[in-house]
């Protein structure tokens, strides 16, 4: 069974989760807030460094990764697009597939506009696990998200079947560019 990386990439609880079988591993990476340009792509830097050593201790076939969120106002729109590339970049030597955050909280709650105490909920409820932070359960769930994309698990509701209809062309993509593309160097 492939395992699995699922990246909740938030600047201030980046939270990772390895999940190979059943058993998950979830570090939360944070960074103090940065104005000045090079002080911002240090942080930017450490995060992703961050990811990425945790990528090696913890090998994994494919990584998913949630998409952007368009909530966001003013510098944080900035910050987070600067970072987010960064990082895609980065990843681009893997597997990665990046998931909606709308279609993450279908998946979770079954609702595609819930919010961060439902899908909290809804997770613990389902796998019965706890975690210290709301970006710890995204990244949880987006890992279970990719077991079922990968055909690991079955949708066992209307959320998890609506999510799978987006997710599954996804994985269906990125299947077609490993095998057509070589993958640029990590």
């Amino acid at each position: 069974m492939p395992s699995i990386l699922a990246i909740d990439p938030s600047l201030t609880g980046l939270a990772c989760c390895h999940l190979d079988d059943d058993w998950a591993t979830t570090p939360v990476f944070s960074s103090k807030p940065a104005k000045v340009l090079w002080d911002r792509i240090r942080r930017y830097e450490g995060l992703i460094r961050s990811v990425t050593g945790f990528a090696v201790d913890f090998p994994a076939e494919w990584i998913f990764l949630e998409g952007y969120s368009f909530g966001s106002r003013g510098a944080a729109t900035v910050t987070l697009g600067e970072f987010g590339g960064l990082l895609r970049w980065r990843l681009s030597a893997w597997r990665v597939v990046e998931v909606a955050p709308a279609t993450l909280k279908q998946f979770a709650t079954g609702k595609g506009n819930a919010n961060k105490t439902q899908v909290v909920a809804a997770v613990t409820k389902r796998y019965g696990v706890t975690f210290d932070s709301d970006n710890e359960y995204d990244a949880y769930a987006l890992a279970r998200l990719g077991q079922m994309a990968l055909g690991m698990a079955e949708p066992t509701n209307d959320g998890q079947r609506k999510a799978m209809k987006t997710v599954a062309p996804l994985v269906a993509a990125e299947r077609e560019r490993a095998i057509t593309q070589e993958l640029p160097d990590a």
